[in-house]
């Protein structure tokens, strides 16, 4: 198959706080034209700071990419309604003038970048 054209596209991907680049090469040949898209590796999470009471709770939403796992920084602090999803529940159970940190990570498939991920931080007055 001969070649006639090269696209290459550049994608940028934040894993896990660092920036990974990887080049993705389209080919179009002869026999067949094959395109290859690349979404834009990205996740957000909603609201992305928060204030919760004891007992109290914040529901928190990702988009931007398929599937999700949530973590939490201290789970002496509080507890997820469930742990994958795109959509979890919050709960605040300890800790006083503290910070949590939620984390929301997407796995990236046909890429270098093994996941992405964003995060929430829930204060605790």
């Amino acid at each position: 198959m001969r070649i006639q054209k090269r696209t290459v596209i550049s994608l940028l991907a934040f894993a896990t706080g660092a920036a990974l680049f990887g080049t993705v090469i389209g080919l179009t040949g002869c026999e067949s034209d094959r395109t290859k898209s690349v979404r834009k590796a990205r996740i957000d999470v909603s609201p992305h700071h928060a204030t919760v009471r004891h007992g109290e709770s914040v529901d928190l939403v990702a988009s931007g990419w398929d599937e999700y796992s949530w973590t939490l920084k201290h789970d002496a602090y509080g507890a997820l309604s469930h742990r994958t999803g795109d959509r979890v529940r919050y709960t605040r159970i300890g800790g006083t003038n503290v910070v949590q940190v939620v984390t929301v990570n997407a796995r990236i498939s046909g890429t270098n970048a093994n996941r992405i991920s964003a995060q929430a931080t829930i204060v605790h007055p």
